[in-house]
């Protein structure tokens, strides 16, 4: 007897850590599904690619840290956004990490621009992004992104199709 109680103890124990409610959050379904809001890939994509027409952010591959450190500031309103807002007010601090680390697990997307720049166009974003446009009060874009806008991980982001 006392051997089929711990044999039924074992097999209880062993149903417990295999509930899906004991293993936390799930990213995956938060971001397909959503909880207590819009779905995450209604505006980011289903491979979190983002939109440009949308205006909304590629998320694949960006760091873990920064993606929570964003859902908190718009949950918390410390960073303004009238569409995240109500997107990150319902989820805890558990399901922000779950979804943050699901995105950062993505391959990182690349798109090309809508519409092709002139080389005029080229010229002056090049200036901007390396040089800055001081008497505007505008830093060069690398001095946080890094070169090629590539994101400085945990603090700033890749830049729009910036190889990861």
């Amino acid at each position: 007897m006392y051997k089929t109680t711990l044999t039924a103890v074992a097999l209880l124990l062993g149903s417990f850590a295999q509930t899906p409610a004991m293993a936390g959050p799930d990213g995956k379904q938060i971001a397909t599904q959503g909880q207590g809001g819009v779905p995450c890939m209604a505006c980011h994509g289903d491979h979190g690619q983002g939109s440009d027409a949308g205006g909304f952010p590629s998320l694949a591959g960006m760091d873990a840290d920064y993606l929570s450190r964003q859902l908190l500031a718009f949950k918390s309103g410390g960073r303004q956004s009238p569409v995240m807002a109500p997107q990150a007010k319902p989820l805890d601090e558990a399901a922000i990490k779950a979804v943050a680390s699901y995105y950062a697990g993505l391959p990182a997307v690349t798109s090309k621009p809508a519409v092709t720049p002139s080389a005029d166009e080229l010229q002056r974003g090049q200036a901007l992004a390396t040089q800055g446009r001081w008497a505007d009060d505008i830093p060069a874009c690398v001095q946080c992104h890094g070169p090629g806008g590539r994101g400085i991980a945990p603090h700033f982001p890749r830049l729009g199709a910036a190889a990861a």
